[in-house]
């Protein structure tokens, strides 16, 4: 579902550098499910534009390992490794 989802529309893969990037991407991001991020953090990014757990405006992988998935999902040719050991 959610390979579907991501790729029904155009989708943009961004790539996050920086101390703690991830864990600080993910705190503007909010909850997954959209209906807890209004209650707990109205101004994140689910908060506002997700309508929906699948629907939730982003997606984040929630630790570095995870971030694999983009290949999987994407296709090895429409990520960009920028020499930080993702591999697909």
């Amino acid at each position: 579902d959610l390979k579907t989802h991501m790729t029904k529309d155009p989708s943009f893969v961004f790539l996050v550098t920086g101390q703690n990037a991830l864990q600080k991407l993910r705190a503007q991001i909010g909850p997954t499910d959209p209906e807890v991020a209004r209650k707990s953090n109205s101004n994140s990014i689910r908060a506002l534009f997700g309508s929906s757990i699948l629907e939730n405006a982003i997606h984040a992988p929630s630790d570095g390992k995870e971030s694999g998935l983009m290949y999987q999902i994407f296709g090895e040719k429409e990520v960009i490794d920028a020499g930080l050991g993702i591999e697909g």
